[in-house]
């Protein structure tokens, strides 16, 4: 491991493709990106959540960059993205927008949930059922962090400044946490201010157990780092 330089490209190759999944139970059609790392039986899965406004290949740098090293990786085109009901109408009421924002929301734990069902039934991708961890971005870090909520066969999470607010200001998602999950495992969680304009640069350590919080030494932002271990987890993110 001391050789190990998680920046630097792994050796596997890497095969990208897109499928579509489709969901009977209601009835949407999701195009899903997978990257794969070649020559790399037993994989463990890795399901990357974008951003509300974002699509399945926002972050195709970080997936490329993970299959490189040997896991599956998948993404999704989220619910808002595929399902016209979803969609934004012309003439929109303020009881019309609420109504389809709670639905958006509610779309998004089942959708992480269908993706998984659908990879882990495909004979063609080879993956370790027993790694399965989720990615996700600012709506797709709530996502990611509601996902183990209710499905136990996540394994780790990493959420990147996971959006939302139970009491949010205006344009922000109204977006609510438990965590309570079924099982205790590895999580990261980075946040930032609500500004829309923060930029933040994090490092992380999967080794350490306890909170960093404080500002931002290059632009002052107010910075949480929250992480555990299987021996000492956490059950809910540090305030900054």
């Amino acid at each position: 491991m001391a050789d190990y330089d998680p920046f630097a490209a792994g050796k596997y190759s890497v095969n990208v493709r897109t499928v579509e999944a489709h969901d009977a139970a209601r009835d949407r059609t999701f195009p899903v990106e997978i990257w794969q790392p070649t020559e790399h039986p037993g994989r463990p899965l890795v399901v990357f959540s974008h951003y509300s406004g974002g699509n399945r290949r926002v972050s195709s740098f970080l997936c490329t960059h993970l299959a490189s090293h040997g896991y599956v990786v998948a993404a999704m085109d989220h619910s808002e993205v595929v399902a016209p009901q979803l969609a934004r109408k012309d003439c929109e009421t303020k009881s019309e927008r609420a109504a389809r924002i709670d639905a958006i929301i509610a779309s998004r734990v089942p959708d992480v949930r269908f993706l998984l069902d659908h990879l882990l039934a495909r004979n063609d991708l080879e993956i370790d059922s027993e790694r399965i961890g989720l990615v996700g971005h600012s709506f797709g870090g709530w996502t990611v962090l509601a996902t183990p909520e209710v499905d136990s066969r996540v394994g780790s999470v990493v959420a990147m400044a996971p959006g939302g607010s139970s009491n949010p200001r205006p344009g922000i998602l109204p977006l609510i946490l438990t965590f309570k999950w079924a099982v205790t495992f590895p999580r990261y969680t980075l946040l930032a201010s609500s500004t829309f304009r923060s930029r933040l640069m994090v490092s992380m350590s999967c080794s350490t157990a306890r909170p960093v919080h404080g500002g931002c030494s290059c632009c002052g932002v107010p910075t949480t780092i929250t992480s555990s271990t299987k021996s000492k987890p956490r059950t809910k993110p540090y305030a900054p």
